[in-house]
C-alpha cells in the first residue's frame, strides 16, 4: 500500500507512507516484537515528517499517519503469523523428516501402503502397492473383490480367515500370501494391517504390503537343501541296510524278500519283487511287502486271482520284456476295464507305480516294483534314481545267488551221477538198477518219489515204484512217461498238489522204458535239473539194457542146464532123497 502526497505549492512529493515498506519487509524475517518496534518508529517518523512538510494537523497528514499505522499493524500481524507457522514447522520438522525418511525407506524396501473403507468396500493403493501387485498406477484396484482376485487361489481362504479374525477381534493381522500378476507370474507378498475402529465400529483397515519374494526364495532354497541333505542321509542309511542284506545272503528268495521289506514304509506303501531268471515264463518268484500284514495276505489272494501274465502290456512283465523303467501315476482316479479291477485298486489304494528292471551279467533277472497310495506324493527324480540304484544292487546280488545256485546244482548233479554210476556198476538185475537210480536220483533232485519202467512206450512194465510216486495212479505215471521230451507237469492227487517230471529211456534210438520223479507241491524244475534227469535216464537206459541181457542170458543158461539134468527116479518109501543144483 503506497500513498503519494503532493505539495501543490512546492511541487514536491512527500512520501510519508513509504515508511510502511520497512515494517512489511521486517515481517518477512524478523520477530513480531521487532516488527512492532519498527512500526512505532515508522509512525513517529511519519508524524514528525508531516510537520516538517508543513502539513501537520491537516487531513492529508491524518491520512498519511493512518496509512502508516495500518501498514505497521499489518506487518506485525504478518510477522506473528509467520512466526507461529515457523514454530509449528519447527516442531513438526522431526515428524516430517521421519515421514520423509519412512517414505524413502518404504520405496527402497518395496513397501506399499493400502487402506480399505468398509462403508463402500473401496480399496486405496499407493503407487508402490500397485507395483507390488503388478498393476499400473493409473489403473489401480479400487474394490475389495478386485484385491481378492489378485491373490493366488491357493491362499485366498487363508487370507480371508486372517482378515476376518483381525476385523472380528479388532486386532492387527499379518500374513504371507502369493499374488498373480497380469502376466501370469506368481510373487510372494506380506500383508500387515490393523482395523480402524470408530465409536466401537469397524470402519475399515489400513496397512502395508511388503515384497517378500527373496525371503521365500531363500526359504525355499533352504528347504530344498535340507530336503536334499535328509534324502541323502536316508538314502545312505537305506542302502546300508540293503547292502547288509545283499552281502550276507546267497538265497534268491531271501534277497528279494528282505529288499522289499526294507522299502516299506519309508520309500513306498507297497513293494514287490519279481525274479524271472531260471523260472518258467508264467511262474516267476513274486514277493510282496506291506506294513499291514493283512494286506500281505490279500496280496497273495490277488496274485491267485490275477496270475502273472508274461505278455501283459504294463507292469513287471512289460518291464522284463523291454528292460525299460515304467512310471504310472494317477491310477486312483484313472479309468479301468472292469469294476473288479477298480475295486482292487481302491482296496489297495494304488495311485503311483514305479517298476524298474533288475539286470545282471546273466541278463534280465526280473523287476522291482514300488507303489504309493493317494495320500503320498508321486516319486520324484531323486527317489526314482534311488529305486534304480536299489534295483542295480539287488540285481548284482541275485546274479551272484543264481550263479552260486547253478554251481551248487552242478556240483550236486555231479555227485549224484557219481553215486548212481557206482550203484549201477554193482547192479546185475533190472530191479537192482532201478533201486540204484531211484535211491541216488531222489536224493540228488530232492524229490519225494520215483518210478522206473521198462519196455516200449505203449507197453510199459513197472520195474520199481518208490516213495510218493507209489500214491500216484499208474495210468498217470504212464501218461507222463509217454511224453517225447523231458518236462514237468503239476496235478492234484488226493487233494494234494504234486509236480512230476519224466524222461524216456533210449538205447541206440530205441525206446526201452521211462524214468519218473515226483515232488510235493508246486516245483519249478530248472534246466540243470532237467539236464541231470536226462543224464540219469541215459545211464539208467544202458544199465537196464545190460541187466536185461544178463537176465536173458542167465535164464537161458538155467533152462539149458535144467534140461541137461537127469530125472530123479522114484525111490522106495523108506528112503529119503534130496538134490541141490547151483549153476
Amino acid at each position: 500500500m503506497i500513498l503519494a502526497v503532493f505539495d501543490a505549492t512546492s511541487a514536491s512529493a512527500v512520501l510519508i507512507p513509504l515508511f510502511v515498506i520497512g515494517p512489511l519487509i521486517a515481517a518477512l524475517d524478523e520477530t513480531p516484537a521487532c516488527t512492532a518496534w519498527l512500526g512505532v518508529v515508522t509512525v513517529a517518523a511519519a508524524t514528525g515528517l508531516g510537520w516538517v512538510n508543513e502539513i501537520g494537523a491537516t487531513s492529508r497528514h491524518a491520512v498519511a499517519i493512518a496509512v502508516t499505522v495500518s501498514g505497521s499493524a499489518l506487518a506485525w500481524q504478518i510477522a506473528r503469523l509467520r512466526t507461529r507457522r515457523d514454530t509449528q514447522l519447527h516442531r513438526a520438522r522431526p515428524a516430517l523428516d521421519r515421514a520423509a525418511r519412512l517414505t524413502a525407506a518404504m520405496h527402497a524396501g518395496n513397501v506399499g501402503e493400502w487402506a480399505w473403507d468398509a462403508s463402500d468396500d473401496s480399496v486405496y493403493w499407493d503407487e508402490q502397492t500397485a507395483a507390488l501387485f503388478g498393476r499400473r498406477s493409473d489403473r489401480p484396484v479400487t474394490s475389495f473383490d478386485g484385491w481378492l482376485a489378485c491373490i493366488d487361489e491357493r491362499d485366498r481362504a487363508m487370507v480371508l480367515d486372517a482378515l476376518g479374525t483381525g476385523v472380528a477381534t479388532g486386532t492387527a493381522f499379518r500374513f504371507d500370501h502369493r499374488c498373480v500378476w497380469p502376466d501370469g507370474s506368481v510373487h510372494w507378498l506380506e500383508g500387515i494391517g490393523e482395523p480402524i475402529i470408530d465409536d466401537g465400529r469397524i470402519n475399515g483397515a489400513v496397512g502395508l504390503v511388503l515384497d517378500v519374494d527373496e525371503r521365500h526364495r531363500q526359504l525355499a532354497e533352504r528347504t530344498r537343501l535340507v530336503a536334499i541333505e535328509r534324502a541323502a542321509r536316508l538314502r545312505a542309511e537305506y542302502l546300508a541296510r540293503v547292502h547288509s542284506v545283499l552281502s550276507t545272503s546267497i538265497d534268491t528268495d531271501e534277497i528279494i524278500r528282505r529288499v522289499t521289506d526294507a522299502a516299506v514304509p519309508d520309500l513306498a506303501d507297497w513293494s514287490a519283487g519279481f525274479v524271472t531268471i531260471d523260472r518258467p515264463p508264467s511262474e516267476p518268484t513274486i514277493v510282496a511287502a506291506h506294513a499291514d500284514e493283512a494286506m500281505r495276505v490279500w496280496a497273495g489272494e490277488f496274485r491267485r486271482r490275477y496270475p502273472y501274465d508274461p505278455n501283459a502290456t504294463h507292469g513287471a512283465a512289460a518291464v522284463v520284456r523291454t528292460g525299460q523303467r515304467e512310471v504310472l501315476t494317477g491310477l486312483s482316479i484313472g479309468p479301468f476295464a472292469s469294476a473288479e479291477h477298480r475295486d482292487a485298486l481302491d482296496r489297495t489304494d494304488v495311485d503311483c507305480v514305479v517298476t524298474v528292471p533288475m539286470v545282471g551279467q546273466l541278463g534280465m533277472l526280473g523287476a522291482l516294483q514300488m507303489v504309493r497310495g493317494s495320500g503320498r506324493p508321486s516319486f520324484d527324480d531323486d527317489e526314482l534314481d534311488l529305486i534304480d540304484e536299489l534295483a542295480g544292487r539287488c540285481g548284482a546280488a541275485i546274479n551272484t545267488a543264481v550263479l552260486f545256485s547253478r554251481q551248487a546244482a552242478g556240483q550236486a548233479a555231479l555227485d549224484t551221477l557219481q553215486r548212481v554210476s557206482g550203484g549201477l556198476a554193482r547192479a546185475a538185475t533190472r530191479v537192482e538198477v532201478a533201486d540204484a537210480v531211484i535211491e541216488h536220483g531222489v536224493r540228488g533232485l530232492r524229490a519225494s518219489g520215483a518210478a522206473v519202467f521198462a519196455g516200449a512206450i505203449d507197453e510199459l512194465q513197472t520195474v520199481r515204484v518208490s516213495g510218493a510216486a507209489a500214491a500216484v495212479p499208474v495210468e498217470e505215471l504212464h501218461r507222463l512217461a509217454a511224453r517225447s521230451a523231458p518236462g514237468a507237469t503239476t496235478f492234484q492227487n488226493d487233494g494234494d498238489e504234486r509236480t512230476m517230471v519224466a524222461t524216456r529211456l533210449q538205447v541206440m534210438g530205441h525206446q526201452t522204458g521211462a524214468l519218473v520223479f515226483t515232488f510235493d507241491g508246486r516245483r519249478h524244475v530248472g534246466n540243470e535239473e532237467l539236464s541231470l534227469l536226462a543224464t540219469l535216464g541215459a545211464r539208467c537206459a544202458g544199465a537196464l539194457e545190460r541187466a536185461s541181457l544178463y537176465e536173458g542170458e542167465r535164464e537161458t543158461a538155467l533152462v539149458l542146464q535144467r534140461r541137461l539134468l537127469p530125472a530123479i527116479t522114484s525111490v522106495p518109501v523108506w528112503l529119503d532123497a534130496a538134490a541141490r543144483y547151483e549153476p
